[in-house]
């Protein structure tokens, strides 16, 4: 989940905050020191449902005929849209959207995908650009705070509680003391004997 951050982060932006979640995930050791599978099931307070998958094995989105490499996509009842690593942002309306949106998209979005512009400049560059702005007293656009941002790592927090004990984890959790994760022993207690052989050495193998 720790690779997840950033799309729990865009989930809480765009859905609201998570009330449960539920987790499974897959740790090779010699591939990475985290989990390199991750699937995790949200469900948001607003009654919506979320799923979230990470998969760092997966050479899908190299070479002839590949897949997408990463890719966000949010349905509901009034339409859906998606965006597409190096493909971009597409939205479709349903019968049920709101008129002011079927005049912005057009008719042509009641019949199928049509792109969405947006501004250059998105994602980590234009993050970092802000925060170094901020960083300098110049005027920026920061629109969170560092505490809120600790709710997007505490969604990660309870999905690693969730795999661990297999169970549904509800939302807030308890806090807990911050541990070395480079012990091998917290490790084996993180993710599971198996996935931490003694072979593995603080982040290093033999």
């Amino acid at each position: 989940m720790s690779c997840l951050t950033h799309q729990i982060d865009a989930l809480r932006w765009m859905g609201g905050e998570v009330e449960s979640v539920n987790c499974m995930t897959k740790v090779i050791t010699e591939r990475m020191e985290g989990e390199f599978l991750g699937l995790m099931n949200a469900r948001m307070q607003s009654g919506a449902l979320a799923e979230l998958r990470i998969n760092w094995w997966t050479s899908s989105h190299r070479g002839d005929n590949s897949l997408w490499y990463e890719m966000i996509q949010a349905c509901g009842t009034k339409g859906e849209a998606y965006t597409m690593n190096n493909r971009g942002t597409f939205v479709r309306l349903h019968p049920e959207a709101d008129p002011a949106d079927i005049e912005r998209f057009g008719k042509e979005s009641l019949e199928g995908f049509v792109p969405v512009p947006h501004a250059d400049g998105s994602g980590h560059a234009r993050c970092i650009i802000e925060w170094v702005k901020m960083l300098r007293g110049e005027p920026c656009d920061i629109r969170t705070d560092g505490r809120t941002c600790r709710n997007t790592a505490e969604v990660a927090e309870a999905a690693y509680i969730a795999d661990r004990e297999r169970r549904e984890v509800s939302l807030p959790i308890e806090s807990g003391p911050w541990v070395n994760a480079s012990d091998p022993e917290i490790i084996a207690k993180q993710f599971g004997k198996q996935n931490a052989p003694d072979t593995w050495n603080g982040g290093k193998q033999d």
